[in-house]
C-alpha cells in the first residue's frame, strides 16, 4: 500500500466511494500467506487469510475491475486468487529463482511474472 496511515487510505480512497461501502485491504508482510482485510466505520478486521505458498510472498498485484490477486513468492511460484470469493483459481510453478514482480494487464486480464531478468505471460 505504500507509504501511509489508514487515516490517508481511508480519504484517498474510500472516500469517493459511498460511505457505507466497505474498503478491502490486503498484506503480505513477507509470510507465507496473503492476508484480505475489511476496512469499514474505521476499523479494520481480517476477513480471510490465503494459503497457497510454501515460502514468503514477495510481491502482490490487485485487479479491483476483475476481482482478481496475482501473488507471487520466494518458493518461484506465482498464484492467481479470486477476491470476491477469496480462494484459490490457479499456480503458476517452474520458475528457476523466487518471483520478483506480478502485474495485472486490466485490458486483457493477462498477468505477467518475473524474476530478475526473465518475464513470464
Amino acid at each position: 500500500m505504500g507509504v501511509g496511515s489508514v487515516e490517508d487510505y481511508e480519504q484517498n480512497r474510500c472516500s469517493r466511494r459511498n460511505k457505507n461501502v466497505m474498503c478491502i485491504l490486503l498484506c503480505f508482510i513477507f509470510l507465507q500467506v496473503v492476508t484480505v482485510w475489511e476496512y469499514a466505520r474505521k476499523q479494520l478486521s481480517i476477513k480471510q487469510s490465503l494459503y497457497g505458498h510454501t515460502d514468503a510472498v514477495t510481491c502482490l498485484a490487485v485487479s479491483p475491475a476483475y476481482n482478481v490477486i496475482v501473488s507471487g513468492s520466494r518458493d518461484a511460484t506465482a498464484i492467481i486468487w479470486d477476491l470476491s470469493r477469496r480462494i484459490f483459481v490457479r499456480q503458476f510453478q517452474g520458475h528457476a529463482a523466487p518471483v520478483a514482480a506480478v502485474a495485472i494487464n486490466e485490458l486483457t486480464v493477462s498477468f505477467v511474472h518475473a524474476r530478475d531478468a526473465q518475464t513470464f505471460i
